[in-house]
């Protein structure tokens, strides 16, 4: 039993298909903005006190505030176009881009310019709470064959390798029936093809024999595969001939449903 997880474990291993990786994408790579813009474009953030991430709100304007200033008409980004032409009309005023002396908001340091420039992208301002031992990637594939590419030239009597399949916990069904299509080239008609199929070195002893089809012109069909299909099981697929010329088969073709 020892060495039967520990020859499945192997195959996991050799036939592992990887979580999709996290990539981090940085402004500070393949972009036109320097490191001072965006520290800048930060410090202005941080400078208003309106994250959500801070405790206090100061800055803010309460509820009744607002409502006193919709009220009023007031707003500190609106300014009047013309009190005597239009007096009903509001033009809006972005403050972005007005530069502030660091002396004015209590940064600490030599004296220079802020800015807001809503242009660059904010980074590293709030970290989110990003859960990377958890895959939210959810793949609904029952079952994955892994083809063996250095099994393509056969000889008369002599099995290769030519993949895995590994089931996975999607498939519905404790038993379940395949069908495999191997294309192949072969100057005579095929004699006698056998699929090994293999769990933990032991071969697969299957109720009902499985059938070959070799009607169609280089193509092998073989149907009646049917195999224990629990989650987490390896089967390895082996494939033979008979007395019969040098076949080849492009394993890459290979398909299994």
């Amino acid at each position: 039993m020892a060495d039967l997880y520990c020859q499945q474990r192997k195959l996991r291993m050799l036939f592992h298909v990887p979580n999709p990786r996290f990539n981090l994408v940085s402004p500070y790579t393949n972009t036109n903005f320097t490191q001072f813009d965006l520290d800048m474009r930060r410090k202005a953030e941080v400078l208003k006190h309106t994250g959500s991430q801070k405790s206090n709100q100061g800055n803010k304007l309460t509820k009744s505030q607002v409502f006193a200033q919709v009220v009023r008409g007031y707003s500190p980004v609106q300014k009047l176009v013309s009190r005597y032409n239009n007096p009903d009309q509001l033009l809006f005023c972005d403050s972005s881009l007005n530069l502030v002396l660091t002396s004015s908001s209590d940064v600490p340091g030599p004296i220079r310019s802020l800015y807001l420039d809503k242009n660059i992208p904010l980074y590293n301002y709030a970290t989110p709470a990003n859960a990377f031992s958890e895959n939210l990637y959810e793949d609904d594939v029952n079952f994955r064959f892994f083809v063996n590419t250095n099994s393509t030239v056969f000889a008369s009597g002599v099995s290769l390798n030519i993949g895995a399949l590994e089931i996975y916990t999607k498939i519905p069904n404790e038993i379940t029936t395949f069908n495999m299509s191997i294309p192949y080239t072969s100057s005579s008609p095929i004699v006698n093809p056998t699929l090994i199929i293999t769990y933990g070195d032991s071969p697969v002893y299957m109720q009902s024999p499985m059938d070959y089809n070799m009607d169609t012109a280089n193509l092998l069909i073989i149907r009646n595969i049917t195999l224990y299909t629990t989650a987490g099981y390896i089967f390895e697929f082996a494939l033979k001939f008979g007395d019969s010329t040098i076949i080849t088969i492009n394993p890459d073709e290979i398909s299994i449903d």
